[in-house]
C-alpha cells in the first residue's frame, strides 16, 4: 500500500511537477520553514505539512504567512480533523478519509478551471 506522501507524489508528478521530499523554502522573514514535500510547476509551488496535530494551528498559519506565494496543503484524517474559518488564500487544511480521496481532492484544487 502506497503511503500519503508517496501517492501525493505521484499525483503531483503526473500533473507535470517537480517534486523533492524533505526540503525547506525560505520565508519573507528569513527564517526556512521545512516541508515533506515540495513540488514546483511553473511560477507554481506547492507544499505538503504534515505537522504534529496538536500544534496545527501554529505550526501551518506561521508558515502560511512567511510565504504568501506558496499553496500549503495539510492533509488531515478526517477522524482527527477539527474544523476552523481559515482566512488564508494559499492554506488548504484538507481533510479525508483515505489516500484515494485525498489525491481528487488535491488533483481537484490544482486543476486550472477555465
Amino acid at each position: 500500500m502506497k503511503s500519503l506522501i508517496e501517492a501525493i507524489r505521484g499525483k503531483l508528478e503526473e500533473m507535470g511537477f517537480k517534486v523533492v521530499l524533505n526540503s525547506a523554502l525560505k520565508g519573507i522573514s528569513g527564517i526556512e520553514h521545512r516541508f515533506e514535500l515540495l513540488a514546483y510547476k511553473e511560477e507554481n509551488v506547492v507544499c505538503v505539512d504534515i505537522p504534529n496535530p496538536s500544534f496545527i494551528f501554529l505550526a501551518v498559519y506561521g508558515k502560511a504567512i512567511d510565504l504568501p506565494w506558496v499553496k500549503i496543503l495539510v492533509p488531515v484524517k478526517e477522524d482527527n480533523f477539527y474544523y476552523c474559518n481559515y482566512t488564508m488564500d494559499n492554506l488548504f487544511v484538507i481533510p479525508y478519509g483515505n489516500i484515494e480521496e485525498f489525491v481528487k481532492k488535491l488533483e481537484e484544487l490544482l486543476t486550472p478551471r477555465s
